[in-house]
């Protein structure tokens, strides 16, 4: 068993029921307040990115043809990602299904506790795995709209200057071109 980071690893150490309650509820204060902490960030992140994309925002309140699509491919993508993260979830949940219906009957408390046990573990396996897949793609979601929404903010800006030198460029009139033949 790996005992919280608090309690110094010592095996000849005995610590009292109520120290290894302190300590473990220490803890889990830390890993609460490390959690506050990446949640503020991300939403930090959105924030940020939602602020800097405004621009991109009003372009497709134009309804620029390109932009449309590639967001609509975007949105495609994401949900192939969720669709194909359900199906594991399924498969997984199905599999721990069969196996606890497949469970011999136990003659003892012990070999019944073993196999509840190891179904709680097998959930517990699968819980992890899937959550930490979904925080995986949820911030690859928000790095790749960021990155998608820079490139077109950038390249809006970079039309926007061309747009301008065209117009501070000087264009003669009649007149002067008269003058200049």
């Amino acid at each position: 068993m790996k005992l919280p980071r608090t309690i110094p690893h010592d095996p000849d150490l005995k610590l009292s029921p109520q120290a290894l309650f302190v300590n473990s509820a220490a803890a889990m204060s830390n890993r609460t307040s490390q959690l506050q902490t990446l949640v503020n960030n991300s939403l930090n992140l959105q924030s940020t990115s939602l602020s800097r994309g405004m621009p991109f925002f009003m372009s497709l309140a134009k309804g620029e043809p390109d932009t449309l699509s590639e967001l609509f491919q975007l949105q495609q993508a994401i949900a192939g990602r969720f669709m194909e993260q359900n199906e594991q979830w399924m498969q997984g949940a199905n599999q721990i299904a069969n196996e606890a219906s497949q469970l011999k009957k136990a003659n003892t408390l012990s070999k019944y506790m073993e196999q509840q046990c190891d179904l709680v573990g097998q959930w517990i396996s699968l819980m992890t795995i899937q959550s930490t897949n979904l925080a995986s793609q949820l911030e690859n979601i928000q790095v790749d709209l960021a990155y998608w929404i820079s490139q077109k903010t950038e390249a809006q800006a970079s039309l926007a200057a061309k747009a301008d030198q065209i117009d501070n460029t000087e264009i003669p009139t009649l007149t002067e071109r008269a003058d200049q033949d």
